[in-house]
């Protein structure tokens, strides 16, 4: 006669986060890491974090969050709903080869919004305060302030980004529907980066929106998106650059178009003792159902350099408000105010 036990298993269940937390004295957690890092244990609802006033000398990794969506969303931000009052910084960068990190870095997250704080650094060997890779889609970083000194160097080690997006050449690899909105972007080497893969056989990215930001003082550019993305929509923004001592060229928007982009309502104050162009397309691949559209912006270039422009669409032609040499199909260019002074040719 034979005997069996009887055997029970037992799976322990972890409910996953929701709800509102606190970061910093007296807080649910003492840094942002530790909050981040136990939402990303897992969400089963919408998540808000609420940053108390104060600094924070940190690096923050925002990983992908199960159960994060459309729905359950993460929210970082500062408890007051005032950038001043909240301080993200780490002013030592060090290279780790191939995963470059930011201050901020959203690393394959979703559906997260880091709203009304600071974020600097001293170091310009950063690539980015605000750095986002390895497929983080539907992010937002709105009403905060991204500041770094100007930086005029001509070495690769410092060319410190405010906000850079950077893709992977494969497949479904973009950072989608990213929104930059009502920021305030100062210094650095460029504004921001917008872009997926720019390699032509794979998809490019799609779906990202820059509205209601100022641009101040940025040193190559304030807005880079010259990947070929689709349906971007840069609207709104300003961009203020007054550096006479600037010692390069300086671009508003450097742009490349793939289908159906929108730049509108933009407003532009340049003056500069370099070349200045307000507006650059380097080139477009917008199809004839698809049609994208430089309209409504106001910009204003003054530079003593005769190269200078407001508007240019991939040409050399100096001297010209608007200049339109390149073949960049289907793009319409249409009600904008533009003025270039400070040369005798212009």
């Amino acid at each position: 006669t034979s005997t069996m036990a009887s055997i029970t298993a037992q799976t322990a269940m972890k409910a996953g986060k929701k709800g509102v937390y606190t970061v910093g004295e007296g807080g649910d957690y003492a840094t942002i890491q530790a909050a981040v890092d136990d939402i990303a244990t897992g969400i089963e609802g919408a998540v808000t974090v609420n940053i108390l006033s104060g600094e924070y000398n940190e690096k923050v990794n925002i990983p992908e969050i199960p159960g994060a969506s459309d729905v359950n969303t993460v929210t970082i931000q500062s408890a007051t709903g005032n950038y001043s009052d909240v301080k993200i910084f780490h002013n030592a960068y060090t290279d780790p080869g191939y995963n470059k990190y930011g201050v901020v870095t959203f690393n394959g997250a979703d559906y997260v919004t880091l709203r009304g704080v600071t974020v600097t650094s001293t170091d310009k060997t950063f690539p980015a305060l605000v750095y986002m890779i390895n497929t983080s889609q539907h992010d937002t970083v709105d009403a905060c302030h991204l500041y770094t000194d100007r930086i005029e160097s001509t070495t690769t080690a410092e060319q410190l980004v405010l906000v850079r997006q950077l893709a992977i050449d494969k497949e479904n690899c973009n950072n989608d529907y990213f929104t930059l909105s009502n920021c305030l972007l100062e210094g650095g080497y460029r504004g921001a980066i917008i872009g997926g893969t720019s390699y032509v056989a794979l998809t490019h990215q799609t779906g990202c929106v820059v509205e209601g930001n100022t641009f101040r003082d940025n040193a190559a550019s304030a807005l880079s998106a010259y990947s070929g993305d689709n349906n971007i929509t840069i609207r709104g923004n300003v961009i203020e650059n007054n550096t006479t001592t600037l010692s390069r060229g300086f671009n508003g928007f450097d742009l490349q178009f793939g289908d159906n982009c929108i730049v509108e309502g933009n407003t532009m104050h340049i003056d500069l003792g370099v070349e200045a162009i307000g507006i650059y397309v380097r080139k477009g691949a917008s199809t004839a159902d698809k049609r994208s559209r430089i309209v409504n912006n106001e910009v204003s270039v003054k530079s003593s350099d005769y190269t200078s422009a407001a508007i240019k669409v991939n040409g050399k032609t100096p001297n010209a408000a608007i200049k339109v040499n390149g073949k960049t199909p289907n793009v319409d260019i249409a009600y904008n105010t533009a003025v270039v002074a400070g040369h005798e040719n212009n």
